[in-house]
């Protein structure tokens, strides 16, 4: 989680809401700011299967691009927000599964 997933999840946070977060590249940095009580998701796959709403802000790089694909977005919890803040490619890979926002939750643009 960068600087920006940091201060979304603290903000979650203090909003009253469980927080987890997933990022396998966070820097200590990051993680210093992290308060103690967000819990860390062990993989997306989890994250997108248990979570109520779902914050996307990465870069396009290599690693992240196909990391919201057609399959991935099927694994989603029934009811879901996904809040796509991310510039370039991991956001616009969402575009298929659009067709099935109603049946199973919404992707906010």
């Amino acid at each position: 989680m960068g600087a920006i997933g940091v201060m979304v999840a603290n903000d979650a946070l203090a909003l009253g809401m469980e927080v987890a977060g997933y990022d396998p590249y966070i820097s200590v940095e990051a993680a210093l700011g992290l308060a103690r009580t967000v819990r860390r998701a062990t993989s997306l796959d989890m994250l997108l299967a248990q979570s109520d709403y779902i914050t996307l802000h990465v870069p396009l790089m290599d690693q992240t691009k196909g990391m919201l694909n057609r399959d991935k977005f099927a694994l989603r919890k029934k009811g879901v927000r996904i809040v796509n803040l991310a510039r370039g490619g991991p956001g616009q890979e969402c575009r298929p599964a659009r067709s099935a926002e109603g049946r199973h939750g919404r992707l906010l643009r």
